[in-house]
């Protein structure tokens, strides 16, 4: 049986920053053809995030052209899964 591994936003930052010390594994883990490996949105939120304060929007937006790209699967809700389209909600 073949285990399903959960991604934190570490391996994202790891993957898409050259001098990260883990950039070579993450590399190599998005390069599989068939990925064993799920995340959630708050993951992709916080990297998000992470990414925005430390370099900036564009690299912010670099993660999210990457982010919606993934082939993976991504659990939780979305604002598309609970009818909202992809705006702001409400406060």
């Amino acid at each position: 049986m073949t285990e399903t591994v959960f991604l934190g936003s570490g391996i994202f930052v790891a993957f898409l920053n050259r001098h990260d010390q883990w950039h070579t594994q993450a590399t190599a883990l998005f390069s599989l053809a068939r990925p064993r490996w799920s995340t959630s949105y708050l993951v992709i939120g916080e990297a998000y995030s992470w990414f925005l304060h430390r370099f900036g929007e564009e690299a912010a937006r670099s993660f999210r052209g990457f982010a919606d790209k993934l082939d993976g699967p991504v659990d939780g809700l979305s604002p598309e899964s609970q009818g909202r389209g992809s705006g702001a909600s409400p406060l």
